[in-house]
């Protein structure tokens, strides 16, 4: 069983490395092409559809291990992008879906907190390396209000992404969130609401012109989060998880071992 949820995880990060590069190089060429006038309107859906890549899967429950305890995994990170989403850049290149895999990992601390961290790094040859690295911090409420063992788990998280495209972009994004979970025997549900907001800065030479191009976007927005654990054995937690963001329906699925 092991063998196989091991294996489960290898595809998830081989067919998101796959399709990373695919895209990349694509979304690449459409970009370099623009003149700094039509950034805006035609490199908007990319900055809306990595805010929204890179900011899921921040969490899987509201519960903070204590100190010395621990998680660590793998994610898969899943975006579909609609019909009517698929314009300007996304349009051109027949961008449906976009997918990065990552690493992730969080350590308890005293009191309540505890640290997490996201990372994932590959050289798609001609667009250069794609890196994503994130942080962030967790506070259970639970530690303010003496609460039952029985009731459900809160907390509150900050947590900021920054992703690296070669020398396509480079973004910068941070996000609020509030959760709550339950664990019930080997199902863990939870749910959250969260705020982010994101800048992509473009810096290249225009690939037709010539001409250099140095021009930052932002967006930002709120979306609700959904999911649940599987944990078949003790340290194991399947994890599965539905964001909703505006018109993005965004999936994420992981495998995580989880001690304390």
């Amino acid at each position: 069983m092991m063998k196989k949820l091991l294996l489960y995880a290898c595809a998830m990060l081989l067919l998101g490395l796959q399709t990373s590069t695919v895209l990349a190089g694509s979304i690449e060429d459409e970009i370099f092409q623009l003149p700094e006038g039509q950034l805006t309107d035609k490199a908007t859906p990319v900055v809306n559809a990595f805010h929204g890549l890179i900011n899921q899967g921040l969490y899987h429950n509201a519960s903070s291990h204590g100190l010395p305890g621990f998680d660590i995994g793998v994610k898969a990170l899943f975006l579909q992008i609609p019909t009517d989403q698929q314009t300007g850049v996304l349009d051109s290149v027949d961008v449906k879906a976009l997918t990065l895999p990552v690493a992730q990992a969080s350590l308890g601390l005293m009191k309540g907190f505890q640290v997490s961290g996201r990372f994932f790094t590959a050289d798609l040859v001609e667009v250069g390396k794609l890196t994503l690295l994130g942080g962030g911090v967790r506070f259970e409420l639970n530690e303010i209000v003496d609460i039952p063992l029985l009731a459900p788990r809160f907390a509150l998280q900050y947590f900021y992404n920054s992703l690296r495209l070669g020398d396509v972009f480079s973004t910068n994004s941070s996000s609020y969130d509030l959760m709550v979970s339950k664990k019930l025997f080997i199902i863990e549900p939870y749910a959250g609401f969260g705020y982010s907001s994101t800048s992509i800065a473009f810096d290249y030479v225009n690939s037709l012109t010539q001409v250099a191009v140095s021009k930052t976007l932002d967006t930002s927005g709120s979306r609700l989060v959904v999911g649940f654990n599987w944990i078949p054995f003790p340290l194991l937690r399947i994890n599965a998880e539905y964001t909703f963001l505006s018109d993005y329906p965004l999936l994420t699925g992981g495998l995580i071992i989880s001690f304390l």
